[in-house]
């Protein structure tokens, strides 16, 4: 052929070059830590238990993923360095209600130790480590 460098008759042999190993992190099996900061609805077991109860008791008045309603504030706003309301307050208007009974108390409902788990369920979903929707489960002990 004319034009053509290699003798008649011989054919070129390609050379092939390895490929590189997979960077991406999604080549290797993610680890608990990894799959974590990376799913925004896999929550501790108390926040898990937090969201069952917020669901049955809260949910009707301060809407889904504690966002709030025309009757009921948005939670994750609430417990926020904004909105000033600590573990401690949180504790208090659960259990007894707000001063303008706007908000029933639940102490007959629920005990501290539920009314904390909310609590952390509530301050999951504001600092924005618990996207909307269902949470999941974390694998592995608690």
């Amino acid at each position: 052929m004319p034009g053509c460098s290699r003798p008649a008759g011989k054919a070129a042999i390609p050379t092939v070059e390895p490929a590189p190993p997979p960077s991406s992190p999604a080549a290797t099996p993610p680890t608990s830590t990894q799959e974590a900061s990376r799913d925004k609805l896999l929550v501790t077991e108390t926040e898990y238990q937090g969201w069952k109860y917020y669901a049955v008791y809260c949910e009707r008045c301060h809407g889904p993923d504690a966002l709030g309603t025309a009757d009921a504030p948005d939670l994750r706003y609430s417990v926020s360095p904004e909105g000033e309301v600590t573990a401690d307050s949180f504790q208090v208007i659960v259990r007894n209600g707000t001063e303008n009974r706007e908000m029933k108390g639940f102490e007959d409902l629920l005990d501290d130790q539920r009314i904390g788990q909310v609590y952390a369920y509530v301050m999951a979903r504001s600092e924005g480590r618990l996207a909307a929707g269902r949470p999941r489960r974390a694998p592995g002990p608690q």
